[in-house]
């Protein structure tokens, strides 16, 4: 999946779960992470209502 986020587009996935929406907390943490200067990196979301954790990834589309 892709979405914008501070003039980016980025990519992500999670897996075991390939169309979940981006949650508003990922969001932020990725968003974090690229004013620190990463480009790439794992995505961990604890969903508490079904009590499962989604583990995922992210990438800038240089495209």
């Amino acid at each position: 999946m892709k979405t914008e986020i501070l003039f980016h587009t980025v990519e992500y996935w999670y897996e075991m779960h390939p169309n979940m929406e981006l949650p508003e907390s990922e969001e932020e943490y990725i968003k974090y992470m690229i004013n620190q200067g990463y480009r790439e990196g794992e995505l961990n979301y604890y969903d508490s209502e079904n009590e499962k954790t989604y583990y995922g990834w992210w990438k800038i589309n240089h495209e």
